[in-house]
Order: C-alpha cells, then sequence, then structure tokens
C-alpha cells in the first residue's frame, strides 16, 4: 500500500496540472459568465426578461435544464478526454525525456503495480476530476433553472450522472488506445500515432484508384467500430413539450449506459492497456 500511494504522489505531482486543466477551464468560464452576469445586471437586464416571451410548460424547461447540463457535461469531457491523452504519454515517456528512465524503473516496485498505478492514474484520474467538476456544473446550473424556470431540480443531476458514466467510458477507451501508442513510441507518441493513420490512409486510397479496390477507410473504422464514439446528439431530436417524451428519453439513457457497446468498451479498455503495458515493460531503456 506504501509503494502504491508513493506512485501515486510521483504522478501527482509531475501531472497535477494537466489532470485538473478542466478545473482551470471551468474556473475561467464562471469567471467570465460572471462578469458577463454583472454587465447585464448594471444594464437592467434580469435572467427572468430572457423567458418573459416565451410560452413553454414545466416540462420543456426541465428538459431544457436536462440538456443544458448534458451540454456542459459533455465540453467538459472533451477538455478531460484531451487531459487523459496528455497524461497518457507523459506517464510512459516523461522518465525517458527526462533521462530517468533508469532510476526509476530499478526500484524495488513490481512492475504489475508500477505500470498498473500509471494506467490507473492516467484513466481514473481524468475521470474522477470530470465527475466533480461536471457534478459542481450541474448543482449550479440546476439550482438556477429551478429558482428562476420552475425546472425540476433533480432532473440536473440524473443529467449529470448519465453524461458522466457515458462520456466516463469513452475517456477511459480513448485515453487506453493512445496508452497503447504511447507504449510504442517514446517520443511524440500522439504525433507519430496520426502519421500512422496518415500513412494507412494514403496507401489505401492509392490502392483504390491502382486496383480499383473498395477498401474502407481506416481512421473511419477505429473511430465508429473500436472507439465507438457516440455523443448521443441523435437521441435529442424529441418534442420537448411532451412529458412522457422526455421520461422516454430519460429511461434510455440508462439502456445506453448498460448497453453491449460499453461492455465492448470495457474489454477494448482492457485489452489495450495490458498491451500497452507489456510493450512498455519490453523496451529499452534509457
Amino acid at each position: 500500500m506504501k509503494q502504491l500511494k508513493a506512485l501515486f504522489k510521483k504522478e501527482w505531482h509531475t501531472n497535477r496540472f494537466t489532470l485538473l486543466l478542466p478545473v482551470y477551464a471551468t474556473l475561467f468560464i464562471y469567471l467570465a459568465v460572471g462578469i458577463a452576469v454583472i454587465v447585464a445586471w448594471s444594464q437592467g437586464v434580469k435572467p427572468t426578461m430572457v423567458m418573459r416571451d416565451v410560452e413553454t410548460g414545466t416540462g420543456a424547461k426541465t428538459m431544457g435544464l436536462f440538456i443544458m447540463v448534458f451540454g456542459t457535461t459533455l465540453m467538459t469531457s472533451f477538455i478531460s478526454a484531451i487531459s487523459a491523452i496528455a497524461i497518457g504519454d507523459n506517464v510512459l515517456n516523461g522518465d525517458a525525456r527526462h533521462k530517468c528512465e533508469i532510476l526509476h524503473s530499478s526500484q524495488p516496485v513490481p512492475f504489475p503495480l508500477l505500470s498498473g498505478s500509471k494506467f490507473a492514474f492516467m484513466s481514473l484520474g481524468p475521470i474522477l476530476v470530470l465527475g466533480a467538476v461536471s457534478l459542481v456544473n450541474s448543482l449550479v446550473i440546476s439550482t438556477i433553472f429551478s429558482a428562476v424556470f420552475g425546472a425540476q431540480f433533480g432532473m440536473g443531476l440524473v443529467a449529470w450522472l448519465q453524461t458522466w458514466l457515458q462520456m466516463g467510458l469513452q475517456i477511459l477507451l480513448i485515453g487506453s488506445f493512445c496508452w497503447l501508442f504511447g507504449s510504442i513510441f517514446k517520443r511524440h507518441s500522439i504525433r507519430m500515432m496520426l502519421l500512422v493513420f496518415l500513412v494507412l490512409e494514403i496507401l489505401i486510397l492509392i490502392l483504390n484508384y491502382i486496383f480499383g479496390w473498395h477498401i474502407s477507410s481506416v481512421t473511419n473504422f477505429i473511430f465508429s467500430k473500436v472507439l465507438m464514439i457516440d455523443l448521443g446528439f441523435n437521441d435529442l431530436a424529441i418534442t420537448l413539450d411532451y412529458k412522457d417524451q422526455m421520461w422516454d428519453f430519460v429511461n434510455s439513457g440508462w439502456w445506453r449506459i448498460f448497453s453491449w457497446s460499453n461492455l465492448l468498451k470495457l474489454g477494448y479498455s482492457l485489452a489495450f492497456g495490458v498491451a500497452g503495458a507489456l510493450i512498455y515493460r519490453e523496451r529499452e531503456l534509457k
């Protein structure tokens, strides 16, 4: 336990700025919104004036709350995904860049514990930060919508939980995929990954042109079949005036979370993590 704590502490001191990127971005947004609100109040504009000409029921306003929390959590997820990608490269290759890889690898720590701590920090760290930041956002937004527009407060928490779980799995998969490439390339792993994709795409275009083949795009295959990126925008195309449809949409969110595709995401993440750790173990130390 002491070894694991020391490993996490080392990763925290090395990557805390990158890990907390969603926090810094959220604070900046709150500061900007606060300044905008102050300016609006100084000009006599009140929040209730925004909705004064809109004839909507409580159900539509509650669904508006759901969509607002969904959108803010989704935007925070993008930053958390970038954080996970950057951390994955740094935990694997940061020691090599700083010429201390041999020193850290020679410590009396079992390799599964060493690589497991790196993978856990890369994957779970951004997901937990996303959960905390998005929860605060959902509480703030839900309070405002409930007090000003009369929306159902609990719907904001439901939107937060569903979006966080769904995007948390997506971040885990994307981070694990980049972790695999980080174990293969010691320097500029993300750039090298993109270069590999570009070379494959060019090769496919040449083969299709010369031989008349119809080989599908590797990039499309990776995004649709491997990473299975689905933000759920299509499911938002519903009629907001009907409460029954609103609850159908919310209930379907739970089915999307506990779905076969998400089980595959967990399986792929585990496979990428194990493969990356094994490649990392066999690398030449510098």
